[in-house]
């Protein structure tokens, strides 16, 4: 029973992390032309990462979109290379970026009201 709950719960916080951003983001031409404008949100994340999944999640309540923040999610599975930018930065990381300039960064999940203080910080 326990690892039939745990099944649905992965199966759900791996559906609903493909959703949470504006969009992916699949090289590196890409992550600098959508990262050079604006205040944007980088979502460094992998597939099986629950906490990944969490943080998504949170991400989305914000409905930064509609404060003009972007959110794009760079899935480090598939994109190596683009998490070597950073080094090699746990997952999953968050980048706080404005006109290009990275401001600052977070490693691990963060609720939504923690997220909320960060990107008032930066942004507003």
């Amino acid at each position: 029973m326990k690892k039939l709950f745990m099944m649905a719960v992965t199966a759900t916080v791996l559906t609903t992390s493909a959703v949470a951003a504006d969009k992916e983001i699949h090289s590196l031409a890409e992550y600098e032309a959508l990262t050079k404008q604006g205040n944007v949100i980088v979502d460094f994340y992998a597939p099986w990462c629950l906490p990944c999944g969490e943080l998504s999640l949170n991400l989305e309540k914000l409905e930064l979109h509609k404060r003009n923040v972007k959110v794009y999610k760079i899935n480090v599975d598939e994109n190596p290379d683009l998490q070597a930018l950073y080094g090699q930065p746990q997952i999953p990381t968050i980048l706080y970026m404005k006109n290009g300039e990275v401001l600052d960064g977070h490693i691990g999940s963060l609720t939504t009201v923690q997220l909320e203080d960060t990107i008032s910080n930066y942004f507003y």
